[in-house]
């Protein structure tokens, strides 16, 4: 008969736990601090190493002391803390303490991002605040991985040389990664080899259902609860007005005369929707908030041995408009939440881009001019501010797409990076760049 497993976990009172969420959340730990929680209200501090599965299916994972992530029911954990943690039949709400994690959706051997959860962020709060008899949120659908699970080297990869090296120095089995979205089985492995050095994990704080309990039942709870209610419905901003922007988009293929290919006009509603920063976008990874960076980089430099170019890599980030970071999508790595088939299925992605840039131009035209009622709406805010920019690693005869080289001296971030690596090119031909759509915002 095998143990019981225990939780890799660590239980702390209010005052214990302020330090960590005083940092990235203040907002909530005034809020907390309203109430002075007595040292019967536990919170619960977990970490999870990169890759690690946090929700999988709806369902919430808790990291062992002897190395295991399992799933929280149905593996044995202690029935206290299985009642405290699995509530409502959903996530346990949680504040992200330290480096990210992704909250996907999938769908066959696709991977749908919906949100990047940053440090500061609270997740796990529909369902809690919803009515607790008829929730329209459904649970089994949510995914979440430690860090980032969309993950991006700019060079190639796929030399089976290289992984032959991979494979003698960590005995990695994964397969090379011909789709870039294959890429991050890799990472995962060699991320949490013993043989690669780093200590890199994604922290969390998790509140147990008591808080809910007492904050439905105390008066004095209710700036808590109040505070919670009022980060949910930030949150949401974009979605409740969603219906509306449908809408106004169907008014404007109706009056420009546009029949965009579905699988396009898909694909600029959903830059509109990472321009106001919903839905994330990639950036370049630039720190070790999503990522160990810094020893992928370094094993795909000593062992795997890439060649000429500098281990540039990309990571998912919601667009947020107080500073100048530039962000990314690419036909090569789709991340929208609908995803109607193309109906041009031998359409080349030069050929996308130039529809997609005509249908964003007569969108944003309609916006400025004031053709769509948008004069007092966020919509007109950001077009007013974003930049689209469009590139591909081939030349455009037409001229309307940007060369893929000219990326390095639009991104001052790219070019921060390059001087890390001396010697060694910009990947201005990775696939990534083949059919890419460039978001600046400018205040």
């Amino acid at each position: 008969m095998t143990d019981k497993p225990k939780a890799a976990l660590e239980a702390l009172s209010w005052q214990e736990a302020r330090k960590y969420v005083l940092p990235v959340n203040p907002g909530l730990a005034q809020a907390i601090d309203q109430i002075n929680p007595s040292n019967d209200y536990k919170l619960y501090r977990i970490k999870y190493p990169y890759g690690a599965t946090i929700v999988q299916n709806g369902v919430f994972h808790l990291p062992t002391i002897d190395g295991r992530v399992l799933p929280i029911r149905g593996s044995g954990f202690d029935e206290a803390l299985v009642h405290q943690l699995s509530y409502y039949k959903g996530v346990a709400t949680s504040l992200v303490t330290r480096n990210s994690a992704e909250l996907f959706v999938s769908q066959d051997d696709r991977i749908i991002p919906f949100s990047m959860l940053q440090e500061g962020r609270i997740f796990g709060l529909w369902r809690v605040l919803d009515s607790l008899t008829h929730s329209w949120h459904i649970e089994h659908i949510w995914n979440i991985n430690a860090g980032a699970r969309s993950l991006v080297m700019l060079p190639k990869i796929t030399d089976s040389i290289g992984y032959m090296r991979l494979k003698k120095e960590f005995g990695i089995k994964t397969i090379v990664p011909k789709k870039l979205q294959q890429q991050w089985h890799v990472f995962k492995v060699l991320a949490n080899h013993s043989a690669v050095a780093n200590e890199w994990h994604v922290e969390l704080l998790c509140f147990p259902r008591t808080w809910f309990e007492a904050s439905t039942k105390d008066p004095s709870w209710l700036y808590f609860k109040n505070y919670l209610l009022q980060t949910a419905w930030e949150g949401t901003e974009y979605w409740r007005n969603q219906a509306t922007f449908e809408f106004l988009f169907s008014c404007l293929q109706q009056t420009r005369n546009l029949k965009p290919n579905p699988y396009l006009a898909d694909t600029v509603k959903h830059l509109i929707a990472t321009s106001s920063g919903a839905v994330p976008s990639f950036v370049l990874a630039n720190d070790e908030s999503a990522a160990p960076i810094d020893a992928l980089q370094k094993v795909f430099l000593e062992v795997y041995g890439l060649k000429s170019y500098a281990p540039l890599m990309m990571h998912l980030k919601h667009m947020y408009h107080n500073h100048t970071e530039l962000s990314y999508y690419s036909l090569q790595y789709p991340t929208t939440l609908e995803f109607s088939p193309k109906s041009r299925s031998l359409s080349s992605n030069m050929v996308d881009l130039h529809e997609i840039k005509y249908i964003m131009d007569k969108y944003l035209n309609a916006v400025l001019d004031g053709s769509l009622p948008l004069d007092n709406a966020a919509f007109k805010y950001f077009a007013e501010r974003v930049n689209f920019k469009y590139y591909h690693t081939e030349a455009d005869i037409l001229g309307e797409v940007e060369a893929s080289k000219s990326i390095l001296s639009n991104d001052m971030s790219m070019q921060q990076q390059m001087q890390r690596f001396v010697g060694r090119g910009f990947p201005e031909s990775a696939p990534f760049f083949k059919g890419c759509v460039g978001l600046d915002f400018q205040e």
